[in-house]
């Protein structure tokens, strides 16, 4: 009869397990140098660190020369390291979604600051369409001088239609003068919405006491001393403004003034305030330069 030793499976998983029979005089060091006694727990010693504390020996006797070990391996389960690495993996994927996600958004905010807050269109009436009168006699003027844009109510009635404003336009050439001239604004803007051409930007306005070379004079159509101009006026009026500069008719450095007319406030024995709910919203505008009399 063959004598020896019998190590049990280095995998517990392994069926049926592997058994490894060394002969007694066989040596075995990356398992143990020797065993004082056969079929007990006895206290081992160990070749080197690959043996180390994880190796759990138990003897149980076979017979009086064989003797099986069941040892447990030092090697990691391979499926506990496949389901940490997927685990990882997913913690990556997710890092890396949300830090997609969080430039995504940066990107979009910063696309979105530099979008205008504000869309301007502007709804111009040509001269010819609306006014029969003859614009001026005078030359073209240089657009490169318009540094000014002038503001003033031309008093009166208020409109908020196209066709209430074309008649308060026809009786205020009517009460203008009587010599078939076109009024002293270059435009005019109603509550409609509508910005109607009068001289246009191509020739100076006619109004007295008004600077005619560098200045663009725009009245607006009704009397705001006590009431609010609407959004449709006021949003009109910075339409004019941008079409103007898009147009390069206007010098890219100009200013806002408020205008108020002596000469009708003596004649209407109004208060120095004309336009004064007008101007309170101009005021805001960060363009806004100053309001002088005529």
């Amino acid at each position: 009869m063959q004598h020896g030793r019998s190590y049990g499976s280095l995998d517990d998983n392994l069926i049926p397990p592997v058994n490894i029979r060394i002969e007694n005089d066989e040596r075995t060091p990356l398992l143990m140098n020797h065993c004082h006694s056969v079929g007990a727990f006895d206290e081992c010693e160990y070749d080197d660190e690959l043996c180390n504390d994880r190796l759990l020996t138990s003897f149980n006797s076979l017979d009086d020369n064989v003797t099986t070990v069941t040892l447990i391996s030092t090697v990691p389960d391979a499926r506990n390291n496949v389901e940490a690495f997927h685990w990882e993996l997913r913690l990556v994927a997710f890092i890396l979604l949300l830090l997609t996600s969080v430039a995504l958004a940066i990107y979009l905010l910063i696309i979105e600051s530099r979008l205008p807050a504000v869309t301007f269109s502007l709804d111009l009436i040509s001269h010819d369409i609306w006014s029969k009168m003859q614009v001026t006699n005078e030359n073209r003027r240089n657009y490169e001088n318009i540094t000014k844009i002038i503001l003033m109510q031309t008093g009166g009635e208020n409109c908020f239609t196209p066709k209430s404003c074309l008649e308060i336009l026809r009786k205020m050439q009517l009460n203008y003068n009587s010599e078939g001239l076109e009024l002293p604004y270059n435009f005019l803007i109603g509550g409609d919405g509508q910005t109607y051409e009068v001289r246009g930007w191509e020739y100076p306005n006619g109004m007295t006491g008004v600077s005619q070379k560098d200045s663009l004079l725009i009245g607006l159509i009704g009397d705001f001393t006590y009431a609010v101009p609407n959004a449709k006026l006021l949003t009109t009026i910075r339409s004019l403004i941008k079409e103007s500069l898009k147009r390069h008719k206007i010098h890219d450095k100009y200013r806002i003034y408020g205008l108020r007319n002596m000469t009708q406030l003596q004649k209407k024995q109004s208060s120095r305030h004309e336009g004064e709910k007008l101007f309170v919203e101009i005021m805001k505008w960060s363009e806004f330069e100053n309001i002088f009399f005529i």
